[in-house]
């Protein structure tokens, strides 16, 4: 919102300019979710909180859900760290940007991994009569037998380079490192199938899945 308003001093005309800041989605959502009582959010990350550009519910840990990219990894993690009430031990998204940055060597990859169950807002909450709306605000109806809340699982799996690399010609390296195999859940990771479509091979290469298992979270 912008207001002007103007005064004249000998002749000089002053213009005075009010400028109040727009708030982000994440201020809106908030506003309008304040009400509502978290502790009905079983996983600990609201899906609502955020606008949904990285579509984490298409990708559900699925045998048949394929790799993304490096850009796509960045904003889910991105939209989970924000959709978390309690941050404590994850990194910021731009932390996760700068390390992936200062430990890029060219042609050596790091695969990352995110594995985590969240919760979303039942779209028929309202016609179900578990929440209602009040000036604009959401809250909890009294004594609702049943959770707006619905839990979904997401896993993303992607090479990572920096914004800014380019890939060399060459051979290239794929490792493992336990600060981007992120997650809310103990998971294991069995098998990796890396397949670039270019062969007609497929190759396989088995992790160490109970020490990933044991660093599955990133921490600051």
């Amino acid at each position: 919102m912008v207001a002007e308003g103007y005064s004249s001093n000998a002749g000089n005309i002053t213009t005075n300019i009010s400028v109040s800041a727009i708030p982000t989605f994440q201020q809106e959502a908030e506003d309008v979710l304040g009400p509502l009582n978290k502790s009905f959010v079983t996983t600990g990350i609201l899906y609502d909180r955020v606008f949904p550009l990285a579509n984490l519910e298409s990708y559900k840990g699925l045998a048949s859900d394929d790799t993304t990219s490096s850009v796509h990894f960045t904003q889910a993690y991105s939209e989970i760290y924000n959709s978390l009430y309690n941050k404590t031990g994850y990194k910021t998204p731009e932390e996760l940007e700068s390390y992936l940055t200062s430990n890029y060597t060219g042609k050596t990859h790091t695969i990352g991994a995110l594995f985590f169950k969240y919760n979303y807002l039942d779209t028929n909450a309202i016609k179900n009569n578990q929440i209602y709306v009040s000036n604009g605000k959401l809250y909890d109806t009294p004594n609702r037998t049943s959770s707006p809340y619905i839990e979904a699982t997401t896993m993303i799996a992607s090479p990572l380079f920096p914004a800014e690399a380019e890939l060399e010609e060459g051979s290239h390296t794929f490792t493992f490192d336990p600060t981007t195999v992120i997650s809310n859940s103990a998971f294991n990771i069995a098998k990796v199938n890396i397949d670039f479509g270019m062969v007609p091979e497929v190759k396989f290469f088995t992790p160490v899945a109970a020490q990933l298992a044991r660093k599955s979270q990133t921490r600051k």
